[in-house]
């Protein structure tokens, strides 16, 4: 929670935050990977929990400090959140006292407008057919810049690999899917074909691989194991996952004075700790 907060008051985060109508949750644990003080946490805790685990974990962090979720997941579209009221509203004066209600407004406003372009851009995207957004992609490749059209294209690529029977039986037979699975389907697929190697004229392999995964994360797929074993289980709704909804039945089904206790004590335990003193207490707990 305190490195959310502490992205939130950073004045760059907050100019992505405005020209971008919101951020999403990779770009901010891209901002906590380059902090001093935060930059471990990531990669600590993925090691730690399963890609579902995080995902739901620091999603109801990124609410409990007052990220809003502007715009959810799903379809063609990736969840992006505002940032908390109060570093936004603060943003440009020393204090929110000092600051008139009608700057305050005024700022609002143009917070929203900024917010419906993006939203209207995001819109037309998805109006478009696939073979229009791959040339969209190739323009904007030779342009010098990747486009919005990239992501949506990933998005679907992983959607429409998940209703091929033949992902759907590798899905079967070993369990699930894995990551170089999904992208040979999309070389082979007439539709998706070159998209791989448009967008590594602009990034490397890695890269790629790296993005690729919150893709597959918001197109329903769900991560598990490590290392050379990590598969991810398709969506849900196209094939459905009867232990995970097991074992989401049963969670549910903790009470809620269980939960308000645990989160009491934890705060009695770690409100008086440094930033620093908890990252070594979580590497200490991971250990």
């Amino acid at each position: 929670k305190r490195g959310f907060l502490a992205a939130a008051k950073d004045e760059s985060f907050q100019r992505l935050s405005r020209d971008s109508g919101g951020v999403t949750k990779d770009q901010v644990f891209e901002w906590m990977s380059r902090s001093e003080t935060f930059q471990q946490y990531e990669q600590i805790m993925r090691a730690k929990w399963s890609e579902n685990s995080f995902i739901n974990h620091t999603g109801a962090a990124l609410k409990d400090v007052g990220y809003a979720k502007i715009r959810n997941g799903g379809g063609h579209a990736l969840a992006r959140y505002a940032l908390p009221e109060d570093n936004v509203l603060s943003q440009d004066s020393e204090s929110d006292e000092e600051d008139s209600d009608d700057r305050k407004q005024e700022r609002c406003e143009v917070e929203e407008q900024r917010i419906s372009k993006i939203a209207a851009l995001v819109d037309e995207l998805e109006s478009k057919t696939n073979g229009e957004l791959m040339e969209m992609l190739r323009e904007g490749i030779n342009s010098g810049e990747l486009t919005r059209s990239g992501s949506v294209l990933a998005h679907r690529a992983c959607l429409a690999a998940a209703q091929d029977e033949h992902i759907q039986k590798i899905h079967t037979e070993s369990g699930g899917v894995t990551k170089a699975q999904i992208i040979d389907w999309m070389d082979k697929s007439e539709t998706f074909h070159g998209y791989k190697e448009l967008v590594l004229t602009k990034m490397k392999e890695g890269s790629f691989l790296t993005k690729l995964g919150p893709v597959m994360t918001s197109a329903g797929y769900v991560c598990f194991g490590g290392g050379s074993l990590t598969r991810w289980a398709l969506p849900e709704d196209i094939v459905p996952r009867v232990d995970i909804n097991a074992k989401r039945s049963a969670l549910c089904g903790l009470s809620k004075s269980k939960i308000d206790a645990k989160q009491s004590a934890s705060s009695e335990l770690f409100g008086s700790k440094t930033d620093e003193e908890l990252m070594e207490m979580l590497r200490e707990g991971i250990n």
